[in-house]
């Protein structure tokens, strides 16, 4: 979708908080639970330019816009869901250039929403897991973990295997 300008980000391991958390996919119908969902890039599904993300100033919800809709139509959702939901949808193992992750459903408003302006069905997924996934091509690169509280408790030093969201293929691209 469109970027969501901010002031200022909190840079995570995984990239910038809360970025490329989402993904869309698309949603035939009977995919069996061990199938790999595929997602959609705004690269080749060019109606996802409409979309306009917005984050409320106490950083809870995510309000998506479409942007040619008359009237306008829009749709808030968790910024960060409840591990409870989580827990209680569906899971979608989506392949994105060479690596998986999983992603949870966020439901049937979202799925509406985003299948109506699309014009085709497509699930709104959440990722899943710890929350990242592996860097394509990057499986044997390690990070050095050089957070603050790492450093007190003592770790520094401790590598980690560099992850990270939805995104395409690294953290952050400056």
């Amino acid at each position: 979708m469109l970027p969501v300008e901010v002031s200022m980000a909190e840079i995570t391991s995984e990239g910038l908080r809360f970025d490329r958390q989402y993904v869309l996919i698309k949603a035939p119908p009977g995919l069996e639970e061990d199938a790999v969902a595929e997602h959609l890039t705004i690269k080749t599904t060019f109606r996802m330019c409409l979309f306009q993300p917005s984050i409320s100033d106490d950083w809870s919800r995510l309000t998506i816009t479409h942007t040619l809709a008359q009237p306008q139509t829009s749709i808030t959702i968790p910024l960060t869901p409840s591990p409870l939901s989580c827990v209680q949808s569906r899971t979608y193992q989506v392949s994105i250039f060479g690596t998986r992750a999983p992603g949870v459903d966020m439901g049937d408003g979202p799925a509406a929403f985003f299948s109506k302006h699309l014009d085709m069905p497509v699930k709104l997924l959440y990722i899943a897991g710890d929350g990242s996934r592996d860097i394509p091509g990057a499986s044997g690169l390690k990070q050095p973990h050089i957070s603050f509280k790492a450093k007190q408790a003592g770790e520094n030093g401790k590598s980690t295997i560099q992850r990270i969201r939805f995104a395409d293929a690294s953290p952050l691209l400056v």
